[in-house]
This record gives structure tokens, C-alpha cells and sequence, in this order.
């Protein structure tokens, strides 16, 4: 026969309350020490909270949790052992509003002095009775992100849309500040997940999501990554921005800005194209274009125009080429460089005025326009007179006229006068050996007077032949005294 007094169950159903002390169980099982009111004494000299038994603490089945009674918690539970009192079981927790802070040395009190945090307020958290005070929640209104400048915009981080009725708001509020709600308030539903710090997840009612991390953050994507916005993307980097990509790096947009307060670096270890129905290249300072190897400037209407324009090179090639097939547009017509605004490099008037005697020949030569305007050659008037006397050429100074203003070399003393002036030498001493004095320098020997002037005069240059223009020969009129 079953002894009834040691069967767990029949011998009856004794429970107690009691005030937990102790939750620093050796063997780490979530077990507690309590002190239970009718069984332990209040003074801790008669029974220490290291005599208290260990409580093993009922959980939900269907939620597992890890939560244990913290200190100066109220607890209900039952003695597994009867009348023994030794093996308790805690059923759960009771809430209530503490009068006075903890007493440490005596019994039914939290022996750290730590819990109760808040005297005269309910043991329930803040957040599920709708208080910010002393909770994430200020932290968070205090650290808010205001004034965020992006590309033509500015963003601040959006205020908390925290407004629980009791009791829709399931929180747990951690000792040390960490939090997390499923808030079902009528309106104001969010998923909050807090650090004490600040850093957050929330999701509003609206569905927005607003996630802050103070610190650093780590993003390791082992797989695929997909994101899809359908507005606008706004990204602000205060620091440094650093983007490394192993394949091929596309980007495709309506209109592409690149905006850099210095400089703007593009370097390719291969070719660099650049493609656009139009190209502008625009700098307000000097602007530099070179190449290791050949450089080719093509276009269909190629314009180069600068004051002054500078070509340098060795040596500089300006090639000619046909406009069109087989066509030379002459300079003047419609479509020469002229027309198009382009001045020519050299004129033939130019040429004129800066050599002596060629104006008169220019001015009896016929204007390039009539030759090449037409193949007809125009109509000559009649010539009666003499043909018009050449310019006399300047006269050449002669080479005595032109050394006459040289100023006279001065004759150089002959040696003999020289060492003549020189102070007689003392006798010297008896010396064993006396060495030979070295032998003076040869003087060299003077240019010739007629050299030394052929080599100080600039060669004059000759003077160019000046061309005469021949006259067209006419068809002859029967007549000999004139055209």
C-alpha cells in the first residue's frame, strides 16, 4: 500500500507567498530562494538567506522562457514536500506598488538594496502604462537625428509614434534599459525593439520602419542582395564613402550629376570612351589634353579659335585637304573659313606693308577673287603709257662706311718694353741645387685688323629678287602702235 503522506499530490495541496532573495542558482536551472511568509522569520540571524531552499520556477509550456524572479520580487508557489517545506515550487509573480525602498539586513527585502527601483508607482513597467520617463523611449526623443541635408532636400528622423492604452501594450522592460513592445493599441500598433542606448527598430501603424543605430553597423550578405525602392533614395555620408566591386559596376539613370567640391579622378586600366549626342567640355582655367601616343581631333566641322592661338610642335604640319569631293573652296566664297567667322592667317596686304617695295607690285597684281571666281579672264583696258617705273632699291652701305663708327683697338706693347719695367731680382743664396725658373708662356699671336672686323660685322642679308609680272600676251590687231 502507497504511503499517502510522501505522495506528491495526495497528502494535500499546501501553498505560501513569499519574497524572493536569491536568484543565483549554482547550478544555473532558473531556480530561487525565497522566503516565505509563515515558515521563515523575518530576522536573517535565525535563518540567513543562504539556509533558504532552492525554488524551482513553473514555466508556460507553450512559450519557453528564461525569465527568473529577480530580487524583491513577490512570488506564489506551493511545497512539493508538504508539511516537510523543503522542496518549493514558484507558480509566478505578483505585481504591487511598494511603500518603502528596500531594507537590506532584514528578511522579506531584496538583500542587494536594488529592487524596488520605483517606490509608490505599480512593479509593472512603464511603457505597458503608457510612461516615457526613465524608459527608451526619452532616450530616444533626446538623441533625435534633426536637420539631415541630402541633395537637394533635408530629412530629420521621425518622433515615435509611442501612445499605448493599457492594457494593449505587451512590453518587457529588461533591468537594464533594453526594451520590446507589440504594441496592439487601437490606432498606435507598432513592433518596438530597443538597446539602452538609443539604438532602435520600429514599425508604426502606418508600416513605416525607422531604425537608428548609434555605433557602427555590419551587413554580411552571404547570398543575393535585392532592393527595391519606388520613390526617392536620399543618402547622406558626413565621412568617407567607399565602394569596391569584384565584376562589373552598372549604373543607369534618365540624367547622371557628378558634383565634386575638389578634384575628379577617372583612371581606366583599359580604353576610356565617352558617348554623347553632344559632348561640352568646359574649364574655367587652363585645360590640358595629352596622350603617350598619337592624338586625333576629327570632326566633321573642326574650329579651333584662341587669342592669341599657339601650335607648337617638331614640327608643326598644317595639310591642306579638300572640302567635299575634289573641291578646294576658295577663300571668300560662301562656305571658306572666312564666311563662317574664321580670319585668315596671313593676307597678302599684310605681306605688303611689312616689306619695303612689295605694296606697289601688290597693287599692280589682280585680286585672287577674279582669278579664281571665274575661269574667264576679265577685260584689260587699253595701255598707252610706259609700263610704271620700278622702285629704286636703297643703297647698300659699304663695308668702310660701316666700320667707320668701330672704335680703334689699342696697340699692344711689344715684350721687350714689358720686361723692361719690371724690378730688378735679388741675388740668391748659395743653394745646393737652385731649380730652373719656368719658362714664360708664349703671347698669342692678335687677329689680323681685317679679320677681326669680318668677324664683328653681321653678314648683311641679300637682298630677294623682286618679281615682275608678265603681262598676258593679246591677240594681235593688225597694229603696232599700241594695244
Amino acid at each position: 500500500m502507497i504511503d499517502q503522506r510522501y505522495s506528491i499530490g495526495r497528502e494535500g495541496f499546501i501553498w505560501f507567498m513569499g519574497v524572493c532573495e536569491d536568484r543565483n542558482d549554482p547550478d544555473q536551472l532558473g531556480r530561487v530562494r525565497v522566503r516565505a511568509f509563515g515558515w521563515h522569520t523575518e530576522d536573517k540571524t535565525s535563518i540567513p538567506t543562504e539556509s533558504l531552499p532552492w525554488a524551482a520556477t513553473v514555466h508556460s509550456a507553450n512559450v519557453p522562457s528564461s525569465y527568473v524572479p529577480k530580487e524583491g520580487d513577490w512570488v506564489v508557489g506551493f511545497w512539493m514536500d508538504g508539511e516537510s517545506a523543503q522542496v518549493p515550487v514558484i507558480l509566478g509573480c505578483l505585481t504591487g506598488s511598494p511603500k518603502e525602498a528596500a531594507k537590506r539586513e532584514r528578511g522579506f527585502h531584496d538583500p542587494t538594496g536594488t529592487y524596488p527601483s520605483r517606490i509608490n508607482e505599480p512593479s509593472t513597467n512603464r511603457l505597458i502604462r503608457g510612461r516615457t520617463d526613465g524608459t527608451i523611449h526619452e532616450t530616444r526623443q533626446r538623441t533625435r537625428k534633426t536637420g539631415v541635408k541630402s541633395i537637394g532636400t533635408t530629412w530629420s528622423e521621425p518622433p515615435s509614434t509611442f501612445a499605448p492604452v493599457y492594457p494593449k501594450n505587451f512590453s518587457i522592460e529588461s533591468e537594464a534599459g533594453h526594451a520590446f513592445e507589440l504594441d496592439d493599441s487601437p490606432g498606435a500598433e507598432r513592433v518596438h525593439l530597443a538597446h539602452k542606448v538609443g539604438s532602435f527598430i520600429e514599425m508604426d501603424a502606418s508600416g513605416n520602419r525607422v531604425e537608428k543605430i548609434v555605433k557602427d553597423n555590419y551587413s554580411i550578405i552571404v547570398g543575393n542582395d535585392y532592393v527595391s525602392i519606388d520613390g526617392a533614395c536620399n543618402i547622406t555620408v558626413n565621412g568617407n564613402a567607399n565602394l569596391k566591386v569584384g565584376g562589373k559596376l552598372s549604373a543607369e539613370a534618365a540624367t547622371i550629376n557628378l558634383n565634386a567640391a575638389g578634384d575628379i579622378k577617372i583612371k581606366a586600366g583599359g580604353r576610356l570612351k565617352m558617348e554623347g549626342l553632344g559632348v561640352d567640355i568646359k574649364a574655367s582655367a587652363a585645360m590640358r589634353l595629352g596622350a603617350g601616343a598619337l592624338m586625333s581631333v576629327k570632326g566633321k566641322i573642326t574650329v579651333v579659335e584662341g587669342k592669341p592661338l599657339l601650335l607648337a610642335g617638331k614640327p608643326v604640319n598644317i595639310i591642306k585637304t579638300t572640302h567635299g569631293p575634289g573641291k578646294i573652296i576658295p577663300v571668300g566664297s560662301a562656305s571658306s573659313p572666312s564666311s563662317t567667322g574664321l580670319k585668315p592667317i596671313v593676307s597678302l596686304a599684310s605681306v605688303a606693308a611689312a616689306v619695303p617695295g612689295v605694296a606697289s607690285v601688290a597693287s599692280a597684281v589682280p585680286s585672287v577673287s577674279s582669278l579664281t571666281g571665274s575661269l574667264a579672264l576679265p577685260t584689260l583696258p587699253t595701255f598707252t603709257g610706259a609700263l610704271p617705273a620700278m622702285p629704286s632699291l636703297p643703297a647698300i652701305p659699304s663695308v668702310a662706311g660701316l666700320t667707320a663708327g668701330l672704335p680703334a683697338i689699342p696697340s699692344v706693347p711689344s715684350l721687350g718694353s714689358v720686361a723692361g719695367g719690371l724690378p730688378s731680382i735679388p741675388s740668391l743664396p748659395s743653394l745646393p741645387s737652385v731649380p730652373s725658373l719656368p719658362q714664360l708662356p708664349n703671347v698669342p699671336k692678335l687677329p689680323e685688323l681685317a679679320n677681326l672686323r669680318e668677324a664683328a660685322l653681321p653678314k648683311i642679308p641679300s637682298v630677294p629678287a623682286i618679281p615682275v609680272p608678265t603681262l598676258p600676251k593679246l591677240p594681235s590687231s593688225g597694229s603696232t602702235g599700241g594695244w
